[in-house]
């Protein structure tokens, strides 16, 4: 058995099968045992963790002494166990040139201070341009759209957790660095640094949320009761971003859902007077009026001034959404980040015409 001491926890790793079990019972000793409403036993707190394969386990440093003696009641020989202690690091004096090292604005009065200060305890916080590191050609969404993480600037402003947007208040170019995809369940990914900071939250623990580094998710990941249990929070009442759209939202739901939208003639079908009322509104704005076809539910999209174009078929065609049979049409992506109203008013029309709604909600 070797066990590999550190500041804060000790690691143990080349164990035969019994003295894994040995271990396994201490660890028990760390947690607490409790029970949901079905009966199931569930493990509230545990303070030792192991890797996926079983092969090393992490304890905190303050049960090392413990950890010790119930190796002893078990019999074994300590003195043929291998120990390893890694003292912390001790900070080197480091001598500052200023022909060779050149400091940005912001640095200078920090290092002024630290190097002529007569203060005894000097604290200082550098975190600005720390943990934010993405890839230069990842995507950001901005207030205008999609833009490449290199491309943004002070000012700019992207869109947050939150529904909204936070403005950039400075742009810090990292260098080259090693860089790592994380790859979400849902198969998006993001390419970041080591060292980029999340909010996360592991499932099956009591801990909340955190932020954490990625070094720190990888560790995370490789523990075998958190495996797939890390989460990082979903944007919430996404306010979308403000444009101007091609096709009232209400009236492009309504055609996506009853809408006939072949290039030789524009269709729509409904018997309820009060959509159809709403449609032919929304219709004039392009030119176009619905024209019944001699029965009460089909109707022709027809022109109000013959000397002017189809508005409406222009704009669908830019849509990429004329020619398309029922099971091939879809919601242009421009919808889908539209504003919260917008979006609303696109569901309307969608559930207007071929929506249902039950009891259970759906």
């Amino acid at each position: 058995m070797k066990i590999e001491k550190f500041s804060h926890h000790f690691v143990v790793s080349d164990f035969t099968e019994m003295e894994k079990r040995y271990i396994g019972q201490f660890i028990n000793r760390f947690s607490e045992i409790t029970y949901d409403r079905f009966g199931t036993q569930v493990i509230v707190k545990r303070y030792a963790s192991t890797t996926k394969s079983f092969k090393e386990f992490r304890l905190h440093i303050n049960s090392f002494s413990e950890f010790i003696e119930h190796l002893k009641d078990k019999g074994l020989n300590i003195d043929k166990i291998i120990i390893m202690e890694y003292p912390l690091y001790e900070a080197e004096e480091v001598k500052y040139d200023p022909i060779t090292f050149v400091p940005r604005d912001y640095q200078e009065p920090i290092i002024d201070f630290i190097l002529n200060s007569k203060a005894k305890a000097k604290l200082v916080e550098l975190q600005a341009g720390r943990g934010k590191c993405f890839h230069i050609d990842e995507p950001v969404l901005t207030i205008n759209g999609w833009k490449k993480h290199g491309h943004l600037r002070v000012g700019d402003l992207i869109a947050n957790t939150y529904g909204g947007f936070s403005k950039v208040e400075g742009v810090f170019p990292q260098g080259k660095l090693k860089l790592y995809k994380v790859i979400f369940a849902d198969g998006r990914d993001a390419i970041v640094s080591l060292d980029h900071l999340w909010q996360v939250e592991q499932r099956n623990t009591s801990a909340g949320w955190k932020v954490v580094t990625t070094e720190e998710i990888i560790r995370i990941l490789g523990l075998a009761e958190n495996s797939r249990h890390v989460h990082i929070p979903l944007v919430t009442n996404w306010i979308g971003i403000p444009n101007k759209l091609p096709i009232y939202p209400y009236l492009l739901g309504a055609l996506i859902g009853d809408g006939t939208l072949s290039y030789r003639s524009l269709g729509f079908t409904k018997e309820d007077k009060h959509i159809l009322d709403k449609v032919d509104l929304m219709l004039g704005e392009y030119n176009c009026k619905l024209i019944n076809n001699g029965n009460s539910k089909d109707w022709r999209i027809g022109l109000y001034h013959q000397n002017l174009s189809n508005e409406l078929k222009d704009r669908l065609v830019d849509l990429r959404l004329i020619d398309r049979l029922s099971h091939e049409k879809f919601i242009p992506k421009q919808y889908l980040n539209a504003t919260i109203s917008e979006r609303w008013q696109l569901l309307q029309g969608l559930m207007d015409t071929d929506g249902t709604a039950g009891k259970g909600g759906s």
